[in-house]
């Protein structure tokens, strides 16, 4: 029993690590197209969609409710932040994730 708990909480450590650079790279360098209007015209469907764009770029043009040292501070982290780095990172975790044993196994 002892032995599964070390090997959940070598899992559990890897995740916290990788998750936060997953979402780095989702939100700073991976684009998105969201669906402006959907126009149904008999059985044709028209989709129009808005600009691609990253959630980053999205929530500084858009503004919303965030201040202005905010905005800023995502936009520091933004230009520090390497993607290529970051993906490095992210498949060396991955790998390291399915190297471990499965715990569900006997």
């Amino acid at each position: 029993m002892g032995q599964m708990t070390n090997l959940c909480n070598l899992v559990l450590a890897v995740l916290r690590e990788i998750y936060p650079l997953i979402m780095r790279y989702h939100n700073f360098f991976s684009p998105m197209m969201r669906l402006r209007e959907k126009q149904r015209i008999g059985s044709k469907v028209t989709k129009r969609y808005m600009e691609a764009m990253t959630p980053y770029r999205k929530l500084l043009t858009d503004g919303g409710h965030i201040s202005e040292t905010t905005k800023e501070r995502l936009r520091v982290e933004h230009e520090v932040t390497n993607p290529a780095e970051l993906l490095r990172r992210i498949s060396a975790l991955s790998r390291r994730l399915e190297s471990l044993p499965n715990p569900g196994d006997p």
